[in-house]
């Protein structure tokens, strides 16, 4: 299953819908470089890519009984994309996870 049809399953299921915004254009600083300043900063420096932002509104009874599920799928989208970090919004806080858990690799 696609990570995109996969998270809205999971926010489906925990917020009762959700709604992926149109793919946006995103940029990441290379995390192996290290750029102090706009004149040291070359194109070959970012990441480009195609992003997509997914929402729902939360049951917090829902979103309590599936966080373990929640926590699988960021930890396996992060690795199986290859990101640099998974972010995510919850309760007005912003999150960040770069170091993503092996229990949840690929299933092959």
């Amino acid at each position: 299953m696609d990570n995109t049809k996969e998270s809205k399953k999971l926010l489906t299921l925990i917020g009762g819908g959700a709604t992926a915004m149109p793919p946006s254009d995103g940029t990441w600083l290379n995390p192996e470089k290290h750029i102090e300043s706009i004149d040291e900063l070359k194109d070959e420096d970012i990441i480009w890519e195609k992003t997509t932002i997914i929402y729902t509104f939360i049951d917090i009874d829902k979103f309590v009984k599936n966080l373990n599920s929640v926590r699988k799928f960021l930890h396996k989208f992060g690795r199986e994309t290859n990101q640099g970090e998974v972010v995510f919004e919850f309760d007005g806080k912003f999150y960040k996870i770069d170091k993503f858990d092996k229990r949840y690799l690929k299933e092959v």
